[in-house]
C-alpha cells in the first residue's frame, strides 16, 4: 500500500513535468510503458482501449443521471454486473452468428436518464438501429431492490434484476417489465447470462470473452488512444458531484484550533503520509465488507491509487477555491491523474493481474469514494476532531466542486459532439 502510494505520486509528478515541457499525456504513456519493460499482449491492450471507451460512456451517462437527480452505477460491483451482461450477450451473439450487439447507452446531449437514456441498449450491429433498452437495478437485499425499481420510470425499457428476485419484484412492480438477463425475447433471440451477483468477483478474475473484432496492428497507436481516453475519463469524472454533498449532509461542525494544522499538512508538497492513511482507512472498510464500492480482495494498487486521487482532488479544489489554480488547470490535473493511474494499474511495479479491469470503473467510482456510505465509514475510523475537519473542509470546497463540475461537463459535451462527428466520418 505504501509502495503504491509513493509510486503513484512519482508517476503523477513525472507526467505533470512532462506536460509542462509540452509533451502530451499520450507521449508520456508511450515512453513510460516502454521503460517499464512489461510486455502487454495486443488483445489485452485492445480490451483496455475498449474498456476506457466504455468508461467514458458510463461517466457521461451518470452525469446526465445526476442532472435528473438520479444516481446510477456507483460502485465497481455495479459496473461489473453491467459489463457481465454486455460481455456475455455479445459473446453469445458472435457464437450464434447473430446481427445483434449490446453496449452501454451513449448519451445524446439532451438525453434524460430513465426516459431516453438507459444503462444498456441492444442494437442491430450493422444498421445501428436501437432494438431494446435495459436498466440494471439491484439493492443490498430484495426489499431495497423493489424500492429502487418502484422509483424507476417504466417506459420503453426492461429492468434487469438478479435472477432469484425476478418473480417477486415483478409481482410487487406490476407496471414494470422485469427480467433476469438482456435479450432472449421475440425480437432479440440471443440472450446474455443471467444476472448473478455471486459471480461478480469471479468475473473480475476471468478474461474478457475474446470477441474484439478490431486487431491491434500498431500497439503504440493503441497506447496513445488509451492515454487520450483515460485522460478524458478523468476530466468527465469532475462532472460527478453528488458524492461529496452527500458526505456532509446533516453533519454539524464545531469551530476549533486544528484547522490550520490540517490545511498546512494538506497543502504541503509531500502528502504521501495523508494518502497512505486514507488508503489504509479505505482498505479497512472494504476488506471488512462495510461497503460494496470495491470487492473485498481489490488489489492494493487500486485502493492506494483511489485514495491518492481523492486526496489530490481535495488539495486541488482547495487551491482553486483560494484562487491559486484556475478551473482549466484543475481539470487538466484530473485528466493527468487518471493517466498516471492507468500506468500504475497496467505497467508499473505494483500492477496486479486484473487491476486494469478496475480502470474502466474508476471514472464512475472515483468521485463516489466521497459519498455518504464510504465517506462516513472512513471518517468514523478517526477521532472526532479529524472527522469534523474533514466535514468542514468538504463544506468549504462544495461551491468549487460545482464550478469545476460545470466546466468539466461542458468539456465533456464538446468531446461527445466531436466523437459523434468522427464516427459519422468513419461510417461514411
Amino acid at each position: 500500500m505504501v509502495g503504491s502510494v509513493k509510486s503513484f505520486s512519482k508517476s503523477l509528478r513525472s507526467l505533470e513535468e512532462s506536460r509542462a515541457e509540452g509533451k502530451s499525456a499520450a507521449d508520456w504513456l508511450q515512453e513510460k510503458a516502454k521503460e517499464s519493460g512489461k510486455e502487454i499482449s495486443a488483445e489485452e491492450l485492445q480490451q483496455l482501449n475498449v474498456g476506457m471507451e466504455q468508461a467514458n460512456a458510463r461517466v457521461l451517462r451518470n452525469a446526465q443521471a445526476e442532472e435528473a437527480h438520479q444516481t446510477v452505477n456507483t460502485s465497481a460491483m455495479d459496473v461489473i454486473a453491467e459489463q457481465q451482461m454486455i460481455d456475455s450477450f455479445n459473446a453469445n451473439a458472435v457464437s450464434a452468428g447473430a446481427e445483434f450487439e449490446a453496449e452501454i447507452d451513449y448519451p445524446a446531449e439532451d438525453s434524460k436518464y430513465g426516459h431516453n437514456l438507459f444503462d444498456v441498449v441492444i442494437k442491430d450491429k450493422f444498421t445501428g438501429r436501437r432494438l431494446e433498452n435495459y436498466q440494471i437495478i439491484y439493492g443490498k437485499d430484495l426489499q431495497e431492490t423493489i424500492d429502487l425499481v418502484t422509483e424507476t420510470p417504466a417506459a420503453k425499457q426492461r429492468i434487469v434484476v438478479p435472477e432469484d428476485m425476478v418473480s417477486v419484484v415483478q409481482k410487487e412492480c406490476p407496471f414494470h417489465n422485469i427480467v433476469g438477463q438482456i435479450g432472449g425475447t421475440d425480437l432479440v433471440q440471443v440472450a446474455s447470462d443471467v444476472l448473478c451477483l455471486d459471480e461478480n468477483i469471479e468475473t473480475l478474475e476471468r478474461a474478457i470473452p475474446p470477441i474484439v473484432e478490431k486487431l491491434v496492428t500498431d500497439p503504440a497507436e493503441t497506447i496513445s488512444q488509451i492515454a487520450d481516453k483515460t485522460f478524458s475519463a478523468g476530466v468527465f469524472s469532475a462532472g460527478l458531484q453528488q458524492g461529496i454533498e452527500r458526505l456532509v449532509d446533516g453533519q454539524e461542525v464545531e469551530d476549533f484550533s486544528a484547522k490550520e494544522w490540517l490545511s498546512n499538512a494538506l497543502m504541503s508538497e509531500d502528502t504521501d503520509g495523508i494518502k497512505t492513511a486514507a488508503a489504509g482507512a479505505l482498505a479497512t472498510v472494504v476488506h471488512k465488507g462495510l461497503v460494496s464500492v470495491l470487492p473485498k480482495d481489490a488489489p492494493a494498487v487500486v485502493v492506494a491509487d483511489l485514495a491518492s486521487v481523492g486526496v489530490e482532488n481535495v488539495k486541488m479544489l482547495a487551491r482553486v477555491a483560494d484562487g491559486a489554480m484556475s478551473i482549466e488547470d484543475s481539470i487538466e490535473h484530473m485528466g493527468n491523474m487518471n493517466v498516471a493511474m492507468g500506468f500504475e494499474y497496467v505497467w508499473n511495479t505494483y500492477a496486479a493481474p486484473y487491476a486494469s479491469r478496475f480502470l474502466s470503473a474508476v471514472p464512475v467510482i472515483g468521485p463516489i469514494i466521497s459519498n455518504s456510505v464510504v465517506g462516513r465509514h472512513i471518517v468514523d475510523l478517526v477521532k472526532k476532531p479529524i472527522k469534523e475537519l474533514v466535514v468542514e473542509g468538504a463544506k468549504q470546497i462544495i461551491p468549487t466542486v460545482k464550478k469545476v463540475a460545470k466546466k468539466a461537463m461542458k468539456a465533456g459535451k464538446k468531446l461527445l459532439k466531436a466523437g459523434k462527428k468522427l464516427l459519422k466520418s468513419i461510417f461514411s
